[in-house]
This record gives structure tokens, sequence and C-alpha cells, in this order.
């Protein structure tokens, strides 16, 4: 599953300002669509990043995969993105309460 995360977000995982990304985006040296970018190919341009945020974009994914279902028709099916973009800004928020106190 490709990983996408907003520009800002980017900018505060690799240490960089939200601008010096634009400027590799708009150089060609980075790729954006809709102020979103692919996780790995913001490594390929930040190799030495330290993510520390991995664990969260990883169980992002995780919530993704457990709120599927199956359908009527028997295919598989997703949740709305509303539904997701408010679990996951409630896990954000969690995260950051977490970090803020410690524990």
């Amino acid at each position: 599953m490709v990983r996408r995360i907003s520009l800002s977000r980017a900018a505060r995982l690799v240490g960089v300002k939200r601008n010096v990304l634009q400027q590799k985006i708009r150089a060609g040296e980075l790729k954006a669509f809709e102020g979103e970018i692919v996780l790995a190919d913001l490594l390929q341009t930040y190799p030495n990043a330290q993510i520390e945020d991995s664990g969260m974009l990883e169980r992002v994914e995780q919530i993704i995969e457990q709120t599927s279902f199956i359908g009527a028709d028997n295919n598989q099916c997703k949740p709305d993105n509303v539904a997701l973009t408010t679990r996951i800004m409630s896990l954000s928020e969690d995260l950051s309460r977490q970090k803020t106190t410690g524990g």
C-alpha cells in the first residue's frame, strides 16, 4: 500500500521547512499530488531521515486494513474517507497527548 503524507507532515518528519520541499517539487526532485507526497519518494530524497513517526504510519495502515469488510457482492470494501480521517485524527491527538505528558 502506498503511504501518502501531507507536505507539512513530510517537512516535520525530515526536519526541513515546507518551502524547501516545495522547491524540490518545483525543481522536479520530488513528486507531489494534491499536497501530498509518497513516503517512499520522500525517503528516497532524504535517505538519512529518521522517521520517528513510522510507527504511527504503520498503525494507520493497520486501521485501514482492519476497517475493510466484505460487501454484499463479495468484494472487499473500504470505509469512506471521512470515517477513516476521523479515526486517524483521533489517534493522532491521542499520540500527541501521550508525547506531551510523557506516557
